[in-house]
């Protein structure tokens, strides 16, 4: 009688763990994980190369597009996280260096 409840036990999780594993919450799909980082990445690409030659800085530092956005929001960022914050105070630095501030 034990050794019928051992195999039946046994029976049970050799099928239950493989077919339980296949429902898994947390599978990525891979493909479309890497269409959307191509994406992202051709678009940023195009950001940046699209604003770097005619965007300047008020000292006459060229800019790209990201940066000026950057340096724009940056009283956004002023109020939402405070001056003391360390985010906040590099981004003053770099809009600083670069003529915004």
């Amino acid at each position: 009688m034990r050794s019928l409840v051992a195999v039946f036990t046994v029976g049970i999780f050799a099928i239950a763990t493989p077919a339980g594993a296949q429902d898994m919450p947390g599978a990525v799909d891979l493909g479309a994980q890497a269409r959307t980082q191509v994406q992202s990445a051709t678009a940023r690409g195009y950001a940046e190369r699209g604003g770097a030659a005619t965007a300047r800085g008020p000292n006459g530092v060229p800019l790209s597009a990201r940066a000026k956005s950057y340096c724009d929001s940056y009283s956004a960022r002023l109020r939402q996280y405070g001056a003391k914050d360390g985010r906040v105070m590099k981004l003053a630095a770099a809009c600083r260096q670069a003529g915004y501030l």
